[in-house]
C-alpha cells in the first residue's frame, strides 16, 4: 500500500507589474506574508541562472532532515508584461529510497500564460498547471522550466503543490523450490563378456542446495554388480542449485539378451526416477570343422586337410583365431592363408569374421609314422566360446622288397664252384613277412648253403624256410655253392614271395662255364 502525502509551496514574490516590471518583496534571507496570508520562505540568490532568485520549502516537516521533498522555485528578479520569462521549479528526492507517483501542480494567475513548458504540463485546467513526474529515484532531482508572459501587471501568487506516494513497508521471504533429477545412461549394445557401465547423471534442477542424495537402482535379473549384489546403491554428498554431478557402476550380464535398466534418486523433500533404458547383450558364435580327403594313408605320403571356420551368429566375430596341433606321427609341410608354425602348432589369425562369414583354411602334413595321426584344430574370438573339431587318419607303411642276386667268380672251368649270393632288402616302410626264397640252378651241381634260414634241396631246386618278418630298412642274405657241370651260358634263377606279394618277384645271375 502507498501513503500519499500533498505539500504546497506558495511564492510570495508578488508580480506587481507597475511600470510592467515584474518585481518581488526584495528581502533577501527574509519570511513574509502577503494579504492573502501565504507564508513565502526565505528568498537567496538562485543557482540554477545569474540574476535569478530562489525560494523553497521541505515537505512535509519544513526541515530537510526530516522531510521527503525539497521544493525550490528559481525566477528572475524582474521581467516585463507582455514578455516572455521563465522560472523553475526544482524537485528533489531527500529520501534514500524511491518516490513513486511523484506529481507537481502550479496555481497559475489569471494574467499568466505558460508560452512553454520542459517537460510539457500533463494536465492544464482550471487555472492549474500539472507535472506529473513519475518515480522520482533517491536523492535524485528534476527540474520543471516554464515559460510564459503576464498580460498587465496584476500581483497574483503562484503556488506550488507536491503530492508523492511512499512505497508500503514490505517485507519479502525467498521461496525455495527444491527439485532434482536422474539421468540414467547405459550402452545401447555391448558383448556378453564386457561389463556393463551405467551412468547415473543427478542434477539439482530447484533453487535450494541439496545435501545428501541416496542412488538406488534394482538391477534386471541375470544382470549382478562386481560383488555379486543385484542392487546398485550410490551417494551424492551435495549439490548447488544447477549443479549437477556423474556417478558409474559396472555390472555383468550372466547371459546374452535385452536388459531393462531404471533407476532413482532420493533425498530431503525431493525424489526422481529415470527414464527406463534397455541394453542388449550379445555374444558371436564360432564353428570350425577340419575334413581330409583320405581316411588311410601311406608314411611317407603327405595329407591335405581342409579347415572352415564360421561365425554362425548374427554378431560379428572379432580377433578370430584358429590353430591345429600337428600329430606326432606327421611332419608340417605348409598352410595356406599366412599359417605360421610354433613349435608343434599351425596358427592363423583370420581377423573378424562378420556375421554368418566363413572361411577355408588348408593344411599339408606327411605322414612319418605308422599310427592313427589325430589332428585336432580349434577356434576362439573375442567374448565366444572356443570349439575344436578332430580328424584322424589311419597311417600305414608299404613293403617294398629288393631283390639281390650275384656271382662271385665269373666265368669259371667246368668242375669248378660258384657261389652265388642272395641279398634281400625291405626298403619299404612296413614289415614284410614271410619272406620265402627259392632257386633253380640248371647245368649246375648242389654243393653246400649257409645264410638267415636254413635251405632245403631237392634235384636242382633249394627252397629256404621263409623269414617270418623282415623290418624297414633289413637286409636277409643267403649264399648258395654250387659246382659247374658242363659249358655254357648257365643261369642261376631266384624266386621272391612274402604274405604282401600278390606275385613272385624273380631274379637271375649268368655265369659263363667254359
Amino acid at each position: 500500500m502507498m501513503i500519499k502525502r500533498i505539500a504546497t509551496l506558495t511564492l510570495m514574490a508578488m508580480f506587481a507589474f507597475a511600470n510592467h516590471t515584474l518585481a518581488y518583496d526584495g528581502s533577501y534571507g527574509s519570511t513574509t506574508v502577503d494579504s492573502s496570508g501565504y507564508t513565502m520562505s526565505s528568498v537567496s540568490s538562485s543557482d540554477l541562472e545569474p540574476g535569478y532568485v530562489k525560494t523553497s520549502r521541505a515537505f512535509p516537516t519544513g526541515r530537510e532532515s526530516s522531510s521527503a521533498v525539497l521544493l525550490e522555485k528559481h525566477f528572475p528578479e524582474k521581467g516585463r508584461v507582455g514578455k516572455d520569462f521563465t522560472y523553475m521549479i526544482e524537485v528533489t528526492n531527500l529520501t534514500s529510497g524511491q518516490l513513486e507517483g511523484v506529481k507537481v501542480t502550479e496555481d497559475m494567475p489569471d494574467n499568466f500564460s505558460i508560452t512553454a513548458s520542459e517537460p510539457e504540463v500533463t494536465n492544464k485546467l482550471s487555472g492549474k498547471a500539472t507535472w506529473e513526474l513519475g518515480t522520482l529515484e533517491a536523492n535524485a532531482t528534476k527540474i520543471i522550466k516554464v515559460t510564459g508572459q503576464a498580460y498587465d501587471k496584476k500581483s497574483s501568487p503562484c503556488c506550488a503543490e507536491v503530492e508523492y506516494e511512499l512505497p508500503a513497508l514490505c517485507h519479502k521471504t525467498i521461496l525455495e523450490e527444491p527439485a532434482v533429477a536422474l539421468q540414467l545412461n547405459a550402452p545401447a549394445e555391448i558383448l556378453a563378456c564386457d561389463l556393463i557401465e551405467l551412468e547415473y547423471v543427478v542434477k539439482n534442477t530447484g533453487d535450494s542446495f541439496l545435501n545428501t542424495l541416496d542412488i538406488s537402482s534394482e538391477l534386471p535379473k541375470g544382470v549382478v554388480t562386481s560383488s555379486g549384489t543385484e542392487t546398485v546403491n550410490l551417494s551424492v554428498n551435495s549439490l548447488a542449485a544447477g549443479e549437477s554431478q556423474t556417478v558409474k557402476v559396472l555390472v555383468q550380464a550372466e547371459e546374452p539378451g535385452q536388459y531393462r535398466f531404471s533407476g532413482a534418486v532420493k533425498g530431503e523433500d525431493v525424489s526422481a526416477k529415470s527414464k527406463v533404458q534397455y541394453t542388449k547383450v550379445v555374444k558371436p558364435k564360432v564353428s570350425v570343422d577340419i575334413k581330409t580327403k583320405r581316411n588311410k594313408q601311406y608314411i611317407g605320403r603327405n595329407i591335405d586337410y581342409t579347415i572352415e571356420v564360421k561365425n554362425t551368429s548374427d554378431v560379428d566375430a572379432d580377433a578370430t583365431m584358429v590353430v591345429a596341433e600337428i600329430p606326432a606321427n606327421t611332419m608340417f609341410v605348409s598352410a595356406s592363408d599366412e599359417g605360421r608354425l610354433v613349435e608343434d602348432i599351425v596358427g592363423w589369425e583370420v581377423g573378424t569374421l562378420k556375421s554368418y562369414e566363413s572361411k577355408k583354411l588348408d593344411l599339408v602334413l606327411k605322414s612319418v609314422s605308422k599310427g592313427t595321426a589325430r589332428a585336432k584344430v580349434g577356434v576362439q574370438a573375442a567374448c565366444c566360446d572356443s570349439k575344436t573339431d578332430t580328424v584322424e587318419t589311419e597311417l600305414v607303411g608299404i613293403p617294398a622288397l629288393l631283390l639281390e642276386v650275384i656271382d662271385l667268380v665269373d666265368p669259371i672251368e667246368v668242375g669248378e664252384e660258384e657261389t652265388y649270393v642272395i641279398k634281400v632288402t625291405n626298403q619299404g616302410t612296413a614289415d614284410a613277412t614271410n619272406v620265402s626264397i627259392s632257386a633253380k640252378f640248371d647245368g649246375m651241381e648242389y654243393v653246400s648253403d649257409s645264410g638267415q634260414t636254413q635251405g632245403n634241396v631237392t634235384g636242382t631246386t633249394i627252397k629256404f624256410d621263409a623269414v617270418k618278418a623282415l623290418g624297414p630298412k633289413e637286409s636277409v642274405s643267403w649264399n648258395v655253392k654250387v659246382k659247374g657241370k658242363r659249358e655254357g651260358d648257365l643261369r642261376f634263377r631266384v624266386s621272391l614271395t612274402s604274405s604282401e606279394l600278390t606275385d613272385s618277384v624273380e631274379e637271375e645271375e649268368s655265369t659263363f662255364v667254359y
